[in-house]
C-alpha cells in the first residue's frame, strides 16, 4: 500500500473487521498499521441481528477461546475437507432430515454464493437419490444425463474405468443394474484398468451398450448428429420408450435442450472436422443448464 501511494496512486483498502469481535481479532494488528498510513473510516456493522437465539449465541461465541457451548439442537456443525466432501455432507444431512419425517419440500439448502456450489451439490444429490430443484444454473456435467454422456465421451477419449462406470451405472445405459454391479465388482477384484478389457466387459451388458460404444468411438470423432441421436436414445432408455419425459425428469429435459443447442452451435461453426470425443465432452460438461424456477412437491429446494 505504501509503495503504491508513494508512486502517486490513490489506494483504498476495505476489510471486514469489528473491534472486540473474536472472529476478526486476527486482523487487528493490520488494521492498526493501515490506520497509521492515512485517512481511515470505521463503518458500523449492519443491523441484521439473527432472529434465532441459537444463531445469536453462535455468532457471539463460536470464535472465543475455550470450549464452545454447543447449540441446543437447532444448529448442527459438520466438518468436511473440500467442496465435494461438503456437498456429500449436505446430502447426508438432508437424507437424515427427510428420514426423521420432514417432507423434502420443507427442506431448503442455502449458500452465500449458490452458483459456485451448484454443480457439486447437484452431483452429490443425484448420487444420494435426492430429488431437488435448483434456483441457479448447473453445468451439464452435473445433471444425470450430462454425467452419463460425458462419462461415455470421456472413456472414448482415453479415460478410465470410472468414466465408463458413470455411464454404465446410470439408467441411460439401459443395462441391468445388477449385471453392472457384478461386472464392476469383478473389475475391481481383478484390478482391470485396460481400456480394451473394459470395453469388452461392457459389451457383454447388451446390444444397447454395444451400439452406444460403437457410435461414440468413431476414429474421426463422433459427429454432432450421432451424439444427438445417442442422447435421444439415452433419454428414451431412462424416461420412456418413446422419449416421453415425466415431471421427475425435468432437469434432464432441460439438459437435453442445452445439448441440442450446443451441438447445433458447434455444427454451425464448421471447422476442419468433428470435434474429438474428449473435446466435445469438455465443451458439453461446462454448458449451463437453467435451474428449476419453482419448487415442486416432494423435492428439496437448493
Amino acid at each position: 500500500v505504501r509503495g503504491l501511494s508513494n508512486a502517486g496512486w490513490r489506494v483504498a483498502v476495505a476489510l471486514t473487521w469489528e473491534q472486540g469481535f473474536p472472529a476478526t481479532e486476527g486482523l487487528s494488528p493490520l488494521v492498526e498499521r493501515l490506520a497509521r498510513l492515512g485517512e481511515h473510516r470505521h463503518l458500523p456493522p449492519s443491523a441484521e441481528p439473527a432472529d434465532a437465539p441459537d444463531l445469536r449465541r453462535v455468532e457471539s461465541e463460536v470464535f472465543q477461546a475455550g470450549p464452545a457451548r454447543m447449540p441446543d439442537g437447532g444448529i448442527e456443525f459438520r466438518f468436511a475437507e473440500g467442496e465435494e466432501a461438503e456437498a456429500e455432507a449436505v446430502a447426508e444431512a438432508v437424507l437424515g432430515i427427510c428420514a426423521s419425517g420432514i417432507a423434502p419440500s420443507e427442506v431448503a439448502v442455502l449458500y452465500r454464493a449458490p452458483a459456485r456450489h451448484a454443480a457439486a451439490l447437484a452431483h452429490a444429490f443425484a448420487e444420494a437419490g435426492i430429488a431437488a430443484d435448483f434456483d441457479t444454473p448447473v453445468v451439464f456435467g452435473a445433471v444425470p444425463l450430462g454425467r452419463a454422456l460425458c462419462g461415455l465421451l470421456g472413456f472414448a477419449a482415453g479415460g478410465g474405468r470410472d468414466l465408463l462406470l458413470a455411464y454404465l451405472r446410470s439408467a441411460f445405459s439401459g443395462a441391468d443394474r445388477e449385471a453392472v454391479a457384478r461386472l464392476e465388482a469383478d473389475w475391481r477384484r481383478r484390478g482391470v484398468t485396460d481400456r480394451a478389457a473394459l470395453a469388452r466387459g461392457a459389451r457383454t451388458l447388451g446390444a444397447r451398450v454395444v451400439r452406444d460404444l460403437d457410435d461414440i468411438s468413431r476414429a474421426d470423432g463422433p459427429d454432432a448428429r450421432a451424439v444427438e441421436r445417442l442422447a435421444a436414445r439415452m433419454m428414451a432408455s431412462a424416461h420412456g420408450r418413446d422419449g416421453r419425459v415425466t415431471p421427475s425428469a425435468d432437469e434432464d429435459a432441460r439438459a437435453y435442450q442445452v445439448l441440442v443447442r450446443t451441438l447445433g452451435d458447434l455444427d454451425g461453426l464448421g471447422g476442419e472436422g468433428p470435434l474429438r470425443a474428449g473435446e466435445l465432452a469438455e465443451v458439453l460438461r461446462r454448458a449451463e443448464v437453467a435451474g428449476g424456477r419453482s419448487a415442486r412437491a416432494g423435492r428439496v429446494r437448493a
